[in-house]
């Protein structure tokens, strides 16, 4: 089946989106989103449409240029059955295409989903993907590479970022299957909540991420397999100590030292993270 039938069958909303396929984007006028009557606050289904923030140092950059950029979703796991909408990036990056000239692909969220994409003369990508029924999942929706200009410098930022944009006979749309009143609540959460912009970042050095107390293996949980780590990294540091291979990293360092106030690492850290897991301590500093 076409993506147009399939559209078609779905909801009058993608309908008007894959119609844009054949249009110049120039003939949108960038809007906000046509509330009307809903409220976005009543919606039960608030999904989240996140664009990757990438962090390179001008090193980073120089050295991989290339940069994939991901757009994800959530909070919208098998509720949504299209979407479309336009991706807008910076001048001084170029989009790049794969083989069959795509500028855009299908992530592994919309796998199920017809996916279609054009791009315009104004650093805008339009993507769109439609399902006969809510197969749109959490995770990667779409991916795009871009390249990266010469010469960057810390402080630079390349932004990509979503914009819903209509026009009289189409529109961009998050829609459910049914074309639902919840359907309706969920999409205007979508683009006038849920849209979190990213790009690439060139960056002196990167931040130090924040200190998780016990997450030893810097897996972002604390479980036993945190202790476990720590006492092989004190028994058997020519394989698990600092700067080994498979070994703990500075981050894991720091976060394992939970007992004495600083006072180095011991298989008595180990020791309090297993009482926390155990329930025997409350939390760990």
């Amino acid at each position: 089946m076409s993506i147009r039938k399939i559209i078609a069958a779905a909801v009058a909303c993608t309908a008007a989106a894959v119609s844009v396929l054949n249009m110049s984007v120039s003939a949108y006028d960038p809007g906000n989103y046509p509330l009307g009557t809903l409220d976005p606050s009543e919606s039960e289904i608030r999904p989240e449409i996140t664009v990757d923030m990438i962090e390179l140092t001008p090193e980073e950059a120089e050295a991989a240029p290339l940069q994939t950029i991901n757009i994800n979703v959530s909070g919208a796991d098998e509720k949504y059955a299209a979407f479309g909408f336009h991706v807008v990036y910076d001048e001084r990056l170029i989009a790049q295409t794969d083989s069959a000239g795509n500028y855009a692909a299908a992530g592994e969220a919309a796998a199920d989903m017809e996916f279609r994409t054009t791009v315009s003369a104004d650093n805008t990508v339009f993507v769109t993907a439609a399902s006969t029924g809510n197969k749109g999942k959490d995770g990667t929706i779409v991916s795009m590479s871009f390249m990266l200009p010469s010469g960057v410098k810390a402080g630079d930022i390349f932004d990509v970022g979503i914009e819903y944009r209509r026009a009289k006979k189409v529109t961009d749309c998050f829609i459910d299957y049914n074309d639902s009143e919840a359907g309706r609540l969920m999409e205007a959460w979508a683009f006038t909540e849920g849209v979190k912009d990213g790009g690439i970042k060139i960056v002196e050095k990167h931040s130090v991420p924040a200190r998780t107390p016990g997450d030893a293996n810097c897996d972002t949980e604390v479980n036993m397999a945190d202790a476990v780590l720590i006492m092989q990294a004190l028994s058997n540091p020519d394989t698990y100590g600092l700067g080994k291979s498979e070994g703990i990293t500075d981050r894991g360092w720091q976060n394992a030292d939970v007992v004495g106030g600083g006072d180095g690492v011991t298989n008595l850290d180990a020791q309090e993270i297993q009482s926390f897991k155990l329930g025997l301590v409350d939390k760990l500093e």
